[in-house]
């Protein structure tokens, strides 16, 4: 009877740790979850006004601005195809509402708010589908994780709130002065960590939270 058991315990210990780590892996996924949709939620009231504005015009006028906002989207996966597939870009449709959110690594250095080369280059793909709609409005926010800016970054950034202004306002003076959009469709926004996109409590949701989201909505004129 020993002798089997040996034999036994091997296997049901195995099953056990698997069935550990899908409990454990199911949490993670529930959590992401729900911090995608409470996210969700955060931007659809952050742009209520927007949102309403649109929701006054005619069914024909919504029509055409879901279909165009539907084409919007297709260049922007385009022009961004290669963050995408590295997981640094992601173009999501939220109502009537198109936002682009862009990976602190395919912008900036490490607590820095100057856009790198490779950065600038991003920026400049998204805006070459962003120009070809020119009745749209873009506002740009930065946001960052809940850490406090580093000791050597304080002579720069206060705190988080600094440095994602700083971010955010990057972007939109290179638009202006590095791309020619227009700056009256620009504004620009930081949220600090009050907005995250996921769990603070990880080195990956600390990491999907540092990031530069923009925003792209109409308005009736």
């Amino acid at each position: 009877m020993m002798r089997r058991l040996k034999y036994l315990i091997p296997p049901l210990f195995f099953i056990f740790l698997v069935g550990c780590s899908g409990m454990e892996k199911l949490k993670t996924e529930n959590a992401a979850l729900k911090s995608k949709v409470s996210e969700l939620e955060q931007v659809k009231k952050d742009y209520s006004d927007k949102l309403q504005a649109t929701q006054q015009q005619s069914e024909q006028e919504q029509a055409r601005l879901r279909e165009e906002l539907e084409q919007l989207r297709t260049e922007l996966n385009e022009k961004l195809q290669e963050q995408i597939s590295e997981n640094q870009a992601l173009v999501e449709k939220i109502e009537d509402l198109t936002v682009i959110s862009i990976g602190e690594e395919a912008l900036f250095g490490s607590g820095l708010a100057d856009l790198t080369r490779d950065g600038a280059e991003t920026i400049r793909q998204m805006s070459e589908a962003l120009a070809n709609y020119p009745d749209y409005y873009i506002r740009v926010e930065g946001h960052t994780d809940d850490l406090p800016v580093g000791k050597n970054l304080k002579t720069r950034f206060a705190s988080n709130w600094e440095l994602s202004t700083a971010r955010a306002t990057s972007v939109v003076r290179y638009m202006i002065y590095g791309l020619q959009i227009d700056p009256q469709r620009l504004s620009a926004a930081g949220f600090a960590q009050y907005r995250p996109a996921a769990d603070n409590d990880s080195r990956e949701g600390r990491a999907a939270n540092r990031r530069i989201r923009v925003v792209v909505f109409r308005v009736q004129q």
